[in-house]
């Protein structure tokens, strides 16, 4: 295990470790860690015999696992001169939740002048990891065409394409009728042909009610509530007002 990057801010120290081998890959996530402990040591630049030894538990919460990295987190309060000092991590130790430990040492020393202070900087270095790129030549696999089948939707039955024609034919009449002549005839006429229009509209809306019927039988509910809610708008309704006219 490598020490990638240290960061202090607001009296906290964030250490950036990457896994170096397929031990601690498999061994060190947050399914079977329980806590970590780091010890460390901190002391003058000007006087690095002055060292004082420390250790501080890393509770799980403070712990952040991604595939090649590991993230810790602990409060370092009460450093007079920061900028005078040093950090020197002496090792870090793994408890599992069985009580077993994996321990790992370092000898990672660095001035807290030269820390930066920008999480930012590991959450960039956690996010530069990539997946293999998959080899360029192909496969006898990968040339092979697949043919994937899609599984017919329940109900359906190839009945939507009946059903947008249906709605496709009838919009394309109505602007036929706009353009025609007939809808002249209508207005000039309206006491002659009044009485037959009616007549056809109510025997269009039972017919029209007979195939909501049918068509409610052959789709699923999602349909039928767009189809119920297009019909009630642009159908039924506008009958319902010629008619009661």
């Amino acid at each position: 295990m490598n020490i990638q990057k240290i960061i202090y801010l607001d009296s906290t120290i964030k250490v950036c470790c990457e896994k170096t081998t397929p031990e601690e890959a498999k061994k060190l996530t947050s399914k079977v860690v329980q806590q970590a402990c780091i010890y460390y040591s901190i002391g003058l630049l000007d006087n690095p015999e002055s060292k004082v030894i420390e250790t501080v538990k890393v509770e799980k919460k403070d712990i952040i696992y991604t595939r090649k990295y590991i993230v810790l987190s602990f409060p370092l309060d009460g450093l007079l001169k920061p900028q005078e000092s040093e950090i020197t991590l002496n090792s870090i130790h793994f408890i599992f939740q069985d009580k077993s430990k994996y321990k790992v040492k370092f000898s990672y020393t660095q001035p807290f002048c030269s820390i930066e202070s920008d999480p930012s900087v590991i959450e960039n270095i956690i996010k530069s990891v990539r997946k293999p790129t998959p080899s360029a030549t192909p496969t006898k696999k990968s040339t092979k065409k697949q043919i994937v089948k899609t599984a017919p939707v329940p109900g359906h039955s190839g009945n939507l394409d009946d059903i947008k024609h249906f709605i496709d034919s009838y919009q394309k009449f109505k602007v036929q009728l706009k353009e025609s002549d007939l809808q002249e005839l209508v207005d000039t006429k309206q006491n002659t042909v009044d009485f037959n229009l009616k007549s056809f509209g109510i025997s269009l809306l039972c017919k029209l009610l007979l195939l909501i019927k049918s068509v409610n039988e052959l789709v699923d509910n999602e349909f039928q509530k767009d189809l119920h809610e297009f019909l009630r708008s642009q159908i039924l309704d506008r009958l319902k007002t010629e008619v009661t006219a």
